[in-house]
């Protein structure tokens, strides 16, 4: 068994994912075979959590850097 993060595909009206070849035949998979398949949602992390670390502002991040955008370039 393996855990792989695959980027899903529309296909039509579908949803569909692409398996890299090297785990394809890891596996021993073949077209037409059935497949046990987890689905779970990898969760993208917030760049200004990088940034800005955990430090709680008193205010949404988000005002904030508008606020700055305002006083550099204007309205």
């Amino acid at each position: 068994m393996q855990e792989l993060e695959v980027v899903l595909k529309k296909w039509g009206n579908s949803i569909g994912a692409v398996f890299p070849k090297k785990e394809v035949k890891k596996e021993k998979l073949k077209a037409g075979q059935k497949a046990m398949v987890i689905l779970r949602k990898v969760k993208t992390e917030n760049p200004l959590k990088k940034t800005f670390g955990i430090y709680k502002f008193s205010r949404p991040t988000e005002k904030i850097l508008k606020e700055i955008d305002k006083e550099m370039w204007g309205d």
